[in-house]
């Protein structure tokens, strides 16, 4: 079987598979620097790469050959540099061999899937720290929990039905627990970048971080934290909790552009959007503003703290859960008897509690027709208003008064921005 001839259009899926082995192979050439002996670096990969796309041309009985063959000799390769290299791991092997199918599948074509390829193993080999510093910051517990819920979803999603269980209609079970997942998703995020930076001692740091799992838990915790701080330290701490606040403001914007219909989409989204404009005004208002007469402040001396906990935990996602059937069912039922101040009434309780939980029953009737835009859009503006607010609450309660005043003069800012941004949507 002879080679067949290059064309002028196999030239970029070639120079491609040399292209992206090459890119793997530099970094690793990076990182050995300093040795007198370089392992798999930019040539070994760049021609693993190489290897792969001409053997796939060959056709596919000489491509499973050559792998097979590569891989006994990187393998066997592998045993003797491992006598003479201590730190050396079979990454680079496997590495090698991911390679050698990427040229593979430049050949066959599939360019895009190749490029992803490269660039997911680059970055899992060139972040190979940071990856092992975030799991060794995770406990056995939380990775069990995460097992758990993972597993109970693989399982029990594919066998939940589609159709509403209730004489109703409201109420869908796989929805339902499709919802609880993409807020589990959202929490994960925030709980992975608060464990992987949580050592940081930036008040705003921490509050942006611990405000995208909770900003109620963020209030709480600064506002107790505010009451010990040195003088002059107050307005540090109402930024903190108002830049907490802009962050639930903005993932309540994300869950309305993801799941709220395309027609109503972005006119929705400018509710939280103008409000966490206000927050974020406010927050630099506060912080930076001509009023602020007080001595310069070290913040890296206050060492503030939030505490957030995992969010992969069975029992929290199923009450979230039955929290969000309740609140879909009460929204029915309210918009049935009482019209539309019953919704507005369930929506300010609801605000008090769970912030996700009426958005997202908001837009889920609003998708399947059960509520008007005007009475979604109310809803949301109420329940953000109300779990916006509620944090001046907790503040006084808790915080300093000092703190208090300036969180109150910031809320008061997001709030009016809130209703300007509800305005535009009634336009």
């Amino acid at each position: 079987m002879t080679l067949p001839f290059l064309a002028i259009q196999d030239a970029f899926p070639l120079a491609l598979a040399i292209g992206l082995g090459g890119f793997f192979g530099l970094q690793r050439d990076i990182r050995q620097l300093h040795r007198t002996q370089r392992y798999m670096g930019v040539r070994t990969m760049g021609l693993m790469s190489l290897m792969g796309y001409l053997s796939f041309q060959l056709g596919e009985a000489w491509a499973m050959l050559t792998f097979g063959v590569l891989g006994l000799l990187l393998i066997t390769s592998h045993i003797l540099k491992a006598m003479k290299i201590a730190d050396l791991g079979i990454t680079g092997v496997i590495a090698a061999l991911l390679l050698f199918l990427v040229g593979m599948l430049c050949a066959q074509g599939s360019l895009l899937i190749a490029f992803l390829a490269t660039m997911l193993l680059s970055l899992l080999d060139g972040y190979r720290k940071e990856v092992y510093h975030f799991a060794d910051t995770l406990t056995i517990t939380e990775w069990q929990s995460a097992l758990h819920l993972l597993l109970l979803s693989g399982v029990l999603l594919p066998f939940l039905p589609i159709e509403p269980l209730d004489p109703w209609g409201v109420v869908s079970l796989r929805s339902l627990w499709l919802l609880v997942l993409f807020i589990l998703g959202i929490d994960f995020i925030g709980y992975f970048l608060a464990k992987y930076i949580g050592n940081s001692k930036s008040i705003f740091m921490v509050s942006l971080l611990g405000a995208m799992v909770s900003s109620t838990a963020v209030t709480t915790s600064l506002s107790l934290q505010s009451q010990l701080a040195p003088v002059g330290t107050e307005r540090l701490f109402a930024g903190g909790i108002l830049l907490g606040t802009m962050v639930m403001q903005l993932r309540v914007m994300a869950e309305i552009l993801v799941l709220a219909p395309e027609a109503q989409k972005l006119s929705l989204a400018l509710i939280p959007l103008c409000m966490a404009v206000g927050s974020a005004l406010a927050v630099l208002w506060i912080t930076y503003g001509k009023h602020n007469t007080s001595p310069p402040i070290d913040e890296e001396s206050l060492t503030p703290t939030v505490s957030v906990q995992s969010p992969f935990r069975i029992l929290p996602a199923l009450l979230f859960g039955g929290i969000f059937a309740g609140i879909l069912l009460a929204l029915y039922f309210a918009q049935r008897f009482f019209g539309e101040q019953g919704v507005y009434a369930t929506a300010f309780l609801s605000g008090m509690v769970d912030i996700d939980a009426i958005v997202l029953s908001a837009l889920e009737q609003l998708r399947n027709g059960i509520m008007s835009p005007h009475i979604a859009s109310s809803s949301v503006l109420i329940a953000l208003a109300v779990n916006t607010g509620i944090k001046v609450v907790y503040t006084f309660l808790l915080g300093h008064r000092r703190t208090a005043l300036w969180v109150l003069s910031g809320i008061g800012m997001s709030l009016v921005a809130g209703g300007i941004g509800y305005g535009l949507f009634m336009l």
